[in-house]
């Protein structure tokens, strides 16, 4: 498949992704399926059931897709498809919404990719938001996204879906582009496509602080320390542990859906809440497992024994779930306290060679199956790599969850706070800190909470550092080989095999 299919796609579900979400301001019709923001998702299919199928995305996780007689199958270049075109090891891309159950995926739209798919190829950049200015003469128009404004270019290449060209882009339309990001930071767009569409979704998560029932309203205050006041109406839905405004209570925490009016204010769509559960992670080496009663006990570097609980949402990294976690293994646990038992939330896990080494350098060549480092305190390096490598990076703040290591390089602000000159993420383990440079630092760091286009960071101290997000900001992103280019920065974990160095680990490193 070429690339210029795949772009395609990709609009086509970024426009089907926009229409799920702007749903949300409509009445639910069925209120035991009520409708959340939209989302995609990419993969392939490694089991096929009834009326659902297990979609392995690129990341490593697993989801169930679930299909009713609302969900329209696709071919990726054109007519109809079904269910019964499903087969295992076919690639397919869909759009829809996540359910109440963690990692089950309730898909409206399944586009079948074709069989000679090749996953390797780049996906590029893309955005997708709300159109703010168009300056049709200069061929360029700016998006206010999740992660901040991104100026679109267009050129004589670009193809149009839902508008004829440039002209016909309206402030105030929804519009997804795809396409590649240039040095300046403006995305040249090889697909747009756009369409009217209601007021924007943002979601938002955090502590309630106020409830005023009387008013119908309440506050949030978010994970990057600003309070949000929310106003509710007979349309608003509740989720979770409460089923109204009343049951609502500072403490808890909440999810809210909401739109903005013109006056400023957000208008609550949703709101899921229930008690704040005290959330610990756990390091250590896996003792035991019990996959048949769910169970996997913990020796953690303090020396204590802990038995976590493991349930259908437990999420899984390093391995495909309990039944793969074998004991000796190295792990990392986040869980939950729930009835006085640990409960965990998520679960990484994995063999690390005795003999693994780190270098940090700058690529200088890149072969079919291995590249060179130019590292810091051993030369040249060639690094081999296999099936078994893995390679790390995010593409935009919405590929970073609190819990993830993150590094960042920032200059300061002129309000006194860090605008971030490049994000990436960073090896587990390593302590966080800042490290200075002229007119710029490196902060280091887990990911305490990513809000619109602000990035907190808690360093090992303790000490929380956040750093704005603009357009010009660069994501280090490597999903392959392939992405691999002279002169980029990066940080390898490897370790001997056959008398060479086998990559375990590639992952990019912020900074020129």
């Amino acid at each position: 498949m070429g690339r210029k299919g795949l772009w395609t796609i990709l609009a086509v579900l970024a426009l089907a992704m926009m229409s799920v979400r702007t749903a949300l301001a409509a009445p639910a019709i069925n209120e035991q399926r009520p409708n959340r923001a939209g989302m995609r998702v990419y993969g392939q299919v490694t089991a096929i059931g009834d009326g659902q199928f297990t979609l392995l995305l690129s990341d490593g996780r697993e989801v169930t897709v679930r299909v009713d007689e609302q969900t329209r199958f696709r071919q990726a270049g054109g007519g109809e498809a079904t269910f019964g075109d499903l087969t295992v090891g076919r690639w397919v891309a869909g759009v829809g919404r996540p359910t109440d159950q963690e990692g089950v995926f309730l898909a409206r739209v399944v586009v079948l990719l074709p069989e000679d798919f090749d996953p390797s190829q780049r996906l590029g950049a893309r955005a997708a938001g709300r159109v703010v200015r168009v300056d049709a003469e200069g061929g360029t128009f700016v998006l206010d996204t999740r992660q901040g404004e991104v100026t679109v270019a267009v050129n004589e290449a670009t193809r149009f879906r839902g508008i004829a060209s440039l002209g016909d882009l309206q402030p105030g339309m929804f519009a997804a582009a795809a396409g590649e990001k240039q040095d300046d930071g403006t995305l040249l767009a090889r697909v747009v496509g756009a369409r009217e569409g209601k007021r924007q979704v943002q979601r938002f998560a955090g502590e309630v602080t106020a409830v005023d029932t009387g008013a119908g309203a309440f506050a949030l205050r978010t994970r990057s320390g600003e309070t949000v006041n929310f106003s509710v109406t007979e349309k608003t839905r509740y989720q979770g542990k409460i089923q109204g405004l009343g049951d609502l209570q500072p403490g808890m925490a909440a999810v809210v859906g909401a739109t903005r009016g013109d006056n400023g204010r957000w208008t609550a769509l949703f709101v899921a809440a229930g008690p704040r559960p005290e959330v610990q992670r756990f390091v250590g080496q896996v003792m035991a497992v019990n996959p048949a009663a769910g169970q996997l006990t913990l020796k953690t570097r303090e020396g204590q024994e802990v038995i976590f609980a493991t349930t259908e949402r437990t999420r899984y990294r390093g391995v495909q779930g309990l039944d793969e976690v074998q004991p000796g293994m190295a792990a990392l646990v986040t869980a939950a306290e729930v009835d006085g038992r640990w409960v965990a939330l998520a679960v990484a896990a994995g063999r690390k060679p005795a003999d693994a080494r780190r270098f940090v350098g700058v690529v200088t060549a890149v072969g079919e199956h291995e590249f060179t480092l130019n590292t810091q305190g051993d030369g040249q390096v060639t690094l081999q790599v296999n099936d078994q490598t893995r390679f790390r990076g995010i593409s935009g703040l919405g590929d970073l969850n609190p819990g993830m290591k993150a590094i960042a390089l920032a200059r300061p602000g002129k309000d006194g706070g860090w605008v971030a000159l490049a994000v990436g993420v960073r090896l587990e383990g390593r302590g966080g800190g800042h490290q200075g440079g002229p007119g710029r630092v490196r902060l280091l760091g887990q990911v305490e909470a990513v809000s619109g286009n602000a990035l907190t960071l808690t360093a090992h101290g303790g000490q929380s550092v956040t750093v704005t997000v603009t357009g010009q900001t660069r994501f280090r992103g490597i999903g392959g080989l392939s992405d691999l280019q002279p002169g980029q920065k990066v940080l390898v974990v490897a370790a001997k095999g056959d008398g060479q160095l086998q990559a375990l680990l590639v992952a990019a490193r912020p900074g020129p």
